[in-house]
């Protein structure tokens, strides 16, 4: 699978991580440097069902049929996660969305068997509405 270059560097970045512990704070560096959504877009419309805290994702598509994903969130290690998550799809047109084998690409992140299962769910959430971009 070739990813975006992004979602390379998280794999990277990751794979040097040894703990939850590192990971977490990895997540929590990620979520911070998340510019904020701009209130605008923080409207019930672009809200994610499903999600146990306030996720937003604005969509948009530029002339070439790439699709790029603003998120936000009220939670800093959703933030974290939603990093992970945009850098799989960003830039990509519907047909390389549908391509993406994002379970492969969250399985090699070691992350999902550290959180509960509302925030797994949160996660499955957000990728399901991402995905059908790719649709």
């Amino acid at each position: 699978m070739n990813y975006t270059q992004c979602a390379q560097q998280h794999l990277d970045t990751f794979a040097s991580i040894r703990g939850w512990e590192g990971k977490y704070r990895q997540l929590m560096q990620l979520g911070k440097k998340l510019a904020p959504l701009a209130q605008e877009h923080k409207q019930d419309h672009n809200l994610v069902k499903g999600c146990e805290s306030n996720v937003w994702l604005q969509v948009s598509k530029n002339d070439n049929g790439q699709y790029r994903f603003a998120v936000d969130s009220n939670a800093r290690i959703v933030k974290g996660l939603l990093v992970i998550v945009i850098a799989a799809y960003n830039q990509l047109t519907a047909q390389q969305i549908a391509q993406v084998d994002i379970d492969s690409y969250i399985g090699q992140l070691d992350l999902t068997k550290h959180l509960s299962p509302s925030r797994n769910n949160g996660i499955h959430a957000i990728i399901e509405q991402i995905q059908q971009y790719g649709r």
